[in-house]
């Protein structure tokens, strides 16, 4: 019986130690790739949510079927707002992406200067 507690007590400690050992491999190689793709498709699909490329694509086609002058005018002018609005929308969108990106990237770093700083240790 004492051997399974010392043998359990081993195991725990060991695997603990381990993963704590390999918490920042993993969060610089797999988990910042993962969380990489999440960004990526995270701004992919709110582009194609305001459709963007769509209406960058379609800005010399007239709207409704109005393919006199005026309504020429007017359809480019109405997507020119558009995909002025929208790419304002979705560049907002990429740079606060971006942004979190970068936390993700620091938040270990900060973490360990905040505990040392709690702690009194001096870094510099």
């Amino acid at each position: 019986m004492r051997s399974i507690v010392l043998q359990s007590l081993k195991f725990i400690t060991l695997d603990l130690l381990g993963d704590i050992m390999l918490f920042p491999l993993w969060w610089y190689t797999k988990g910042l790739q993962r969380y990489a793709n999440l960004m990526w498709e995270n701004v992919h699909m709110v582009e194609r949510h305001l459709g963007v490329f769509i209406w960058t694509k379609n800005i010399l086609r007239p709207m409704f079927g109005q393919y006199d002058w005026q309504g020429r005018i007017i359809s480019f002018f109405m997507r020119l707002v558009n995909i002025i609005f929208r790419g304002g929308v979705l560049l907002i969108w990429s740079l606060l992406c971006a942004a979190l990106f970068m936390l993700w990237i620091a938040f270990p770093l900060l973490m360990i200067w905040l505990i040392a700083l709690q702690s009194g240790v001096s870094l510099a």
